[in-house]
C-alpha cells in the first residue's frame, strides 16, 4: 500500500506553486508595463521626431527674400533704413521679421511662429503667392502645428497638426545678429562724420574738424589716442567699426616707415582694465599708403569679457592723418542680453535680426513605478508654478525625456 501526501505537505506545495505562479505574474505584469511604457515613448519621439524635421526645415526657409536697405554712405553711421521683403505676407509688419517667439503665461511654454515660401522659382526666387506661416504650441500636452497664408489666420488655427504626444515643455532661446534701427551706436547721426567733441577723449592729440569736408584732422605725437566715452559691453557682442583715411601727411608716413613695428596705428575696443582689449593694426604698411588711403575701412570685433569699454584709434607715432565718418554699431547682442532668454523684452526692431532658434522640447511618458521624481534643469525661462525657480522642471510619477534640444539657423531672416 502507497503512502499518499498529508494534508500539510499538500499547502506546502499549493504555497510554493503559488509563490512561482505569483512571480511569474509580477515578471509577466512588469514586462507588459514596461513595453507600454517604452511603446508610449517610441510613439511619441517617433512622432516628434517626424513633426521637428518640418520645424527645422521651415526655420532654414524662414525669412527667404527677405532683405534690409542699409545705409552705405561713410559719412552717416551704420543703420538699418527698412525691411524689404520680395511678398508683403513674408514678415509680422509690426516687428518686420519672419521669427516671432512669444512667451508663454507666467514663464509657461513658448510660442513660435514662422513665415517662409512653399515655392521658389529659380530665375525669380520665392513665389508670393505660396508664402505660408506656421505656429507651433502647446495645447493640452501636445504640440500643434498650424499652417495659415498670413500670420493674423493663425488665431483661428487653420490646418492642425499634432507633431509631439506628451509634451511638457517647449521653450525657445534667441540669438541675433546684424544691423537694426535703433541698436546700440557709437555716435549719434550728426555726430557720426565729425566725431570731435564732447563725446571723445584724447591724449597727445589735436582734432581739427573740417565741417564742409565732414572730416576730423588728428595731429598725433608719440603715445596717442582718440577713445569713445566709455560704455558697457557684454562678452559675445560684436562692433562693427567704419570709417575712411582720407590721408596721411609726409612726417607720419615716414615714421611709420623708418620705426616699425615701433610706430603703429591702430583701431579697436580698450577695455577699462587694459586686459581685455582687441585691437587691429591699420597703418602698419606706409609703402601701401597710395592704394589705402581713401578706402572704407570695416572691422568686426568681439567683446571677450563683460566691462566697461572705449572705442576709437591709438598709435604710437608721430604727424597728421585725416579720418571719415568714424562709427561704430554694435551688430551681435551679448550672451548676458536679457531678451535672449525673454523674447518679450525684445525692441520691434530687433526682431529682424534673429539669426538662430534653440528649441527645446521635454515629453512625459507613463512611469514604471509610483513617487517616480525626475529633475531637469536649463531651460530658458521655463516656470513651472509661480513659486518655482526659472529654469527647472519637476516630474513625480513620470518620466521626462528629451525630445530635441538644438540650435538652428534662422534661414535669411534679417539678411544683411
Amino acid at each position: 500500500m502507497k503512502k499518499g501526501l498529508t494534508l500539510i505537505e499538500l499547502l506546502i506545495a499549493l504555497f510554493l506553486a503559488g509563490l512561482v505562479v505569483g512571480f511569474a505574474v509580477s515578471i509577466l505584469r512588469d514586462e507588459n508595463s514596461n513595453m507600454i511604457h517604452i511603446r508610449s515613448r517610441v510613439q511619441s519621439q517617433t512622432a516628434a521626431r517626424d513633426g521637428l524635421k518640418i520645424l527645422e526645415s521651415e526655420l532654414r526657409a524662414a525669412g527667404f527674400g527677405v532683405t534690409m536697405n542699409i545705409s552705405t554712405a561713410p559719412t552717416r553711421p551704420l543703420e538699418m533704413l527698412s525691411v524689404k521683403p520680395a511678398c508683403t505676407e513674408a514678415i509680422d509688419v509690426l516687428r518686420q521679421s519672419s521669427i516671432v517667439a512669444m512667451d508663454g503665461n507666467s514663464g509657461g511654454n513658448d510660442t513660435l511662429d514662422l513665415a517662409f515660401p512653399t515655392k521658389v522659382d529659380a530665375t525669380t526666387g520665392a513665389t508670393c503667392f505660396s508664402t505660408r506661416w506656421t505656429r507651433y504650441v502647446v495645447v493640452n500636452g501636445e504640440l500643434m502645428r498650424y499652417e495659415g497664408a498670413t500670420r493674423s489666420s493663425l488665431n483661428s488655427k487653420p490646418n492642425a497638426t499634432m507633431v509631439g504626444k506628451n509634451v511638457d515643455v517647449f521653450q525657445l532661446q534667441l540669438s541675433a545678429s546684424g544691423i537694426s534701427k535703433s541698436g546700440k551706436v557709437l555716435l549719434a547721426a550728426a555726430d557720426s562724420c565729425c566725431p570731435g567733441g564732447a563725446n571723445w577723449t584724447k591724449t597727445a592729440v589735436t582734432v581739427t574738424p573740417h565741417a564742409a569736408a565732414r572730416t576730423d584732422e588728428l595731429d598725433v605725437a608719440g603715445v596717442w589716442s582718440y577713445l569713445s566715452k566709455e560704455k558697457d559691453l557684454s562678452i559675445g557682442e560684436t562692433w562693427r567699426l567704419r570709417f575712411i583715411i582720407q590721408d596721411a601727411d609726409a612726417p607720419l608716413l615716414k615714421d611709420l616707415k623708418d620705426n616699425a613695428p615701433a610706430s603703429f596705428v591702430k583701431i579697436g575696443l580698450y577695455s577699462k582694465s587694459g586686459k581685455n582689449d582687441v585691437i587691429l593694426p591699420i597703418l602698419t604698411r606706409p609703402t601701401d599708403a597710395s592704394t589705402a588711403f581713401g578706402q572704407l575701412v570695416e572691422a568686426d570685433l568681439v567683446v571677450p569679457a563683460s566691462e566697461k569699454y572705449q572705442i576709437g584709434l591709438s598709435g604710437y607715432s608721430t604727424g597728421k592723418l585725416t579720418i571719415e565718418g568714424f562709427n561704430a554699431l554694435s551688430v551681435r547682442l551679448g550672451s548676458d542680453s536679457t531678451w535672449l532668454k525673454n523674447p518679450s523684452n525684445m525692441n520691434t526692431d530687433d526682431w529682424s535680426r534673429v539669426k538662430s532658434v534653440r528649441v527645446q522640447v521635454l515629453t512625459r511618458a507613463p512611469a514604471d513605478k509610483r513617487d517616480y521624481y525626475s529633475k531637469f534643469t536649463g531651460l530658458a525661462n521655463y516656470q513651472q508654478t509661480s513659486s518655482a525657480p526659472v529654469g527647472e522642471f519637476n516630474a513625480t510619477d513620470s518620466s521626462i525625456r528629451v525630445l530635441l534640444d538644438h540650435h538652428y539657423p534662422a534661414g535669411n531672416n534679417g539678411k544683411f
